[in-house]
């Protein structure tokens, strides 16, 4: 005897799979992205205040230079 939908999803049930795939999703996505931990952020920030340290010399460096 053969089957009547053939391994087929039917079109009923497509919504629902769609949404408990994208809620699953934002599951993942949010476990795998947490908030970043406290020594990484200050190194990042540390990063941060050194390149704008360094572009700012370098800024006044050309201000003097055109004096």
């Amino acid at each position: 005897m053969k089957s009547r939908n053939s391994g087929r999803v039917s079109a009923k049930w497509l919504p629902v799979l769609y949404i408990g795939l994208f809620f699953l999703g934002t599951l993942f996505t949010n476990r795998f992205s947490g908030p970043l931990d406290s020594s990484r952020q200050l190194i990042l920030t540390q990063q941060h205040s050194q390149e704008l340290q360094i572009v700012s010399e370098d800024c006044s460096t050309k201000k003097i230079r055109k004096l």
